[in-house]
């Protein structure tokens, strides 16, 4: 989360995922709720053109180095 004292809305970003998800507010409260919105369209949209909507993680799980 960050905020544009340009624009003057907060932003944020959904982290993970294999599309982008931004998501802008007036307020950290207003922002909570427009993550939540903005989630939910990414995942209908990638339910109806059959994408997988997480990023795939290359490597072991945890991103830890293998000896």
């Amino acid at each position: 989360m960050a905020y544009d004292p340009e624009s003057g809305l907060y932003c944020g970003e959904i982290l993970g995922l294999s599309g982008g998800a931004d998501f802008y507010a007036k307020s950290p409260t207003e922002l909570r709720q427009e993550f939540k919105n903005s989630l939910a369209v990414y995942l209908q949209v990638c339910a109806e053109k059959g994408i997988d909507s997480r990023r795939a993680i290359c490597g072991p799980a945890g991103g830890a180095p293998t000896p």
